[in-house]
């Protein structure tokens, strides 16, 4: 809140854009507003499994996508918040326990390359694309069958974690997956009741897990991730080598563009080692 008194860049968010990125379950008095790559598909699973829904019979096994089907969430109670009045808004922001997830966002933008673009079944093959169009334009001038492919990336390979960050930056192209949460959940819109951070899941959960009970049978937050190569951690800090051969001038960019976020959430950056790191301790010892 200390942020948000002083950066009016993140006062200027209207409480009701938070609806866009929010599920609601009436039931359980619950609201969560969520970020891609941010924890989400293992919070939808627990909200469901509170609901009902018989997760370990279910066929989505490792691959969690099948998770944020819109059917499923209104079969168990859970719907989305876009088509709700502004009174049953305001009834949810004041009498329910309502909470965000989020993650530093240098991790999402690794964990977005991952899951998006370098997966070959990835279901958004245009990041790869218009990577590869941007990086390796005198080849697409050339070859004119190339350039009207979809997934370019399949007879070129992918392009590189470094290549789709210049993207980003030159492209000023804007998506969820690597959106800033003061744009995506505007925090300084609403006294919250927990922010959830990725980091620390199995920690901060809990608090969601005794609201949720006696419908939730379990002590912690299980971490499920439809893409298995991604660490999930208890730390204050991750080097993350997949940063060595970025440009400085797509760094700074970044740090420009998440400004607000990091300092909102104690996130931090060490640019000469590439190292993620948090700068607020709990009560319990945990960062963030």
């Amino acid at each position: 809140m200390k942020i948000c008194s002083r950066t009016p860049k993140a006062r200027k968010n209207e409480w009701m854009k938070i609806k866009r990125r929010s599920i609601y379950d009436d039931r359980h008095k619950v609201m969560m507003c969520w970020m891609s790559k941010a924890g989400c598909t293992s919070f939808k699973a627990l909200l469901l499994e509170a609901a009902g829904f018989n997760l370990s019979s279910s066929k989505f096994g490792v691959d969690m996508l099948g998770i944020h089907s819109d059917e499923l969430l209104i079969q168990y109670g859970l719907d989305k918040m876009v088509m709700l009045s502004d009174d049953k808004i305001k009834e949810i922001l004041g009498k329910y326990f309502v909470f965000m997830l989020i993650r530093h966002p240098f991790e999402r933008l690794l964990s977005t390359y991952r899951g998006k673009v370098l997966n070959k079944q990835s279901d958004i093959p245009w990041f790869a694309a218009e990577t590869l169009k941007l990086s390796h334009s005198d080849i697409f001038e050339n070859n004119k069958t190339l350039a009207r492919m979809k997934a370019p990336q399949n007879v070129l390979g992918s392009p590189t974690f470094s290549q789709f960050l210049d993207w980003i930056r030159i492209s000023n192209t804007y998506n969820d997956h690597w959106s800033m949460i003061v744009e995506a959940c505007h925090p300084c819109a609403h006294n919250w009741s927990a922010i959830l951070k990725l980091e620390t899941m199995e920690h901060d959960s809990r608090l969601l897990i005794e609201h949720l009970k006696p419908d939730l049978n379990i002590s912690a937050a299980p971490v499920r991730h439809s893409h298995q190569n991604e660490p999930v951690h208890n730390h204050d800090w991750l080097r993350m080598p997949e940063y060595d051969d970025v440009t400085e001038e797509t760094i700074e960019y970044l740090l420009q563009m998440y400004e607000i976020d990091l300092k909102m959430f104690g996130y931090k950056w060490d640019k000469a080692r590439n190292i993620a790191s948090c700068s607020i301790d709990t009560v319990d010892g945990l960062c963030c």
